[in-house]
């Protein structure tokens, strides 16, 4: 995927920044990142969606979440 325009990236992580995440859905993003380096695929996809039900709109775990699902 090639990387965004500055203002775009920028505009993403302004975004990001504004969804403060309680620490336990905090450190679930974490192991879900970790999980997806590791190539835990499966368990990488359970954390975010985990994350994502409670904070549907944390954008950055959905952009995770879909370069592992394609979705």
């Amino acid at each position: 995927m090639p990387p965004l325009p500055p203002a775009q990236e920028q505009a993403q992580q302004a975004k990001a920044e504004r969804i403060k995440l309680p620490l336990q859905e905090a450190l679930k993003f974490a192991r879900a990142l970790d999980a997806k380096d590791a190539g835990k695929k499966d368990e990488a996809v359970a954390l975010f969606n985990q994350v994502l039900d409670k904070f549907p709109e944390y954008d950055l775990a959905k952009k995770e979440k879909a370069s592992i699902t394609g979705k």
